[in-house]
């Protein structure tokens, strides 16, 4: 079950502008991406949860992937394929659908892909678990998954969206940020694990809300220090870092 309505999607999506994404997640799925493509055939590529499609418009463009993907939002439209193609994508098939009929109805097709992954989506659902392994069921064999989720569960980032986030917080299933937990999961289906832990070092993301004058210190001052702390903090953590993943292969 998703926690969150698609009407909240819907109304943030409105008026939105598009753009291609440079931050933390890219430079994660560059990191991974660019070592595989020299081992691995990847042609194309499954979003699942694509739009606003700034992820998927970033991997399709740069590594030359056939972009296809998936997402509910009646704002999956002819407008978001006219702007990933000036933006020198090559689109393949874009699904303005339930998710999870589309896997299933792709899976029964047996159409399969070289890369599936999404990047904030399996920690909307209870049955997290259930949701990352149909990731699995439109991936060949040998094929890339990478899934990514914010952290919110670490020590600093709970108590930093309880705080001032609390809106954004309670649209998350807490429990599912542990990645570890997915990567025992997987192994059980046979997949060979490359990564598993968390990435970003120090940092923070917040959704709008209203904040009072304390609140509204807190994240200026937090995000003035962001700098100065990814120098003090050399390594990821699970209590400070911003986001979490897996990338695996599956065999």
């Amino acid at each position: 079950m998703n926690i969150v309505k698609q009407k909240h999607w819907d109304d943030s999506y409105k008026g939105w502008k598009f753009y291609v994404a440079e931050n933390e997640v890219t430079d994660f799925l560059d990191i991974w991406l660019k070592r595989l493509s020299r081992k691995i055939d990847l042609n194309n590529c499954f979003e699942i949860g694509c739009y606003p499609g700034s992820y998927l418009a970033h991997v399709s463009r740069k590594y030359e992937l056939v972009a296809n993907g998936v997402d509910i939002t009646p704002e999956l439209n002819e407008r978001f394929e006219e702007w990933l193609k000036s933006e020198g994508v090559t689109v393949g098939s874009l699904y303005c659908d339930d998710a999870f009929k589309v896997i299933e109805r792709l899976n029964n097709e047996e159409t399969k892909y070289d890369f599936v992954y999404s990047l904030g989506f399996v920690e909307h659902f209870e049955e997290y678990i259930d949701v990352i392994k149909r990731h699995g069921d439109i991936l060949r064999k040998n094929g890339v998954l990478i899934v990514t989720t914010p952290n919110f569960a670490g020590g600093f980032q709970r108590c930093f969206h309880k705080l001032v986030d609390m809106k954004n917080y309670k649209r998350h299933v807490i429990r599912s940020m542990n990645p570890f937990v997915w990567k025992k999961e997987l192994e059980k289906e046979g997949y060979k694990t490359l990564f598993c832990g968390y990435f970003g070092r120090y940092g923070f993301w917040v959704d709008k809300q209203k904040r009072n004058i304390f609140q509204k210190f807190i994240v200026k001052f937090l995000a003035k220090i962001t700098e100065p702390m990814k120098k003090i903090l050399r390594r990821d953590s699970r209590f400070f870092s911003p986001y979490c993943g897996i990338v695996m292969i599956k065999k």
